[in-house]
């Protein structure tokens, strides 16, 4: 129902993996950037929720009761397939207002694990650039 952003890693993992964090004194910034494995985690796991209420309950549900050969005929008349939309199944009714609820609450999840990703990559950022951006201390 809508297109997976992939998180683009590879300098995460470029910094992990080169041993500089080792030589870093923050130990508070190196935290803040090892805790950014967890939020690549948070947003795999949304993403995953959303796609297996689709996948499992909501796809189905609508091949069994409505007519989707017209998402895909763009035009083209011989693609369509003549049979009706069960429009109870949709209408004032439990399950399908329970599925459009769950797939709701999932997406919200999924929006608030990138909007939370966002602010600690750009804090994370300016933590970074912060440290960068200090006079090396003369020991």
């Amino acid at each position: 129902p809508f297109v997976k952003f992939d998180l683009v890693r590879s300098s995460f993992d470029d910094l992990i993996n080169s041993g500089a964090m080792e030589y870093m004194q923050d130990s508070l910034l190196r935290n803040q950037i090892f805790s950014m494995e967890a939020s690549f985690k948070r947003y795999e796991n949304a993403d995953k929720d959303v796609r297996i209420v689709w996948e499992q309950h909501i796809r189905p549900y609508n091949s069994e009761h409505s007519n989707v050969s017209w998402l895909h005929a763009w035009g083209d008349e011989s693609m369509k397939f003549n049979f009706k939309t069960d429009f109870e199944a949709f209408i004032h009714n439990r399950t399908y207002a329970n599925m459009l609820s769950e797939i709701i609450i999932f997406i919200h999840n999924y929006v608030r694990a990138i909007e939370g990703i966002r602010k600690e990559f750009t804090a994370t950022l300016d933590n970074i650039k912060s440290y960068l951006n200090k006079e090396p201390s003369k020991n």
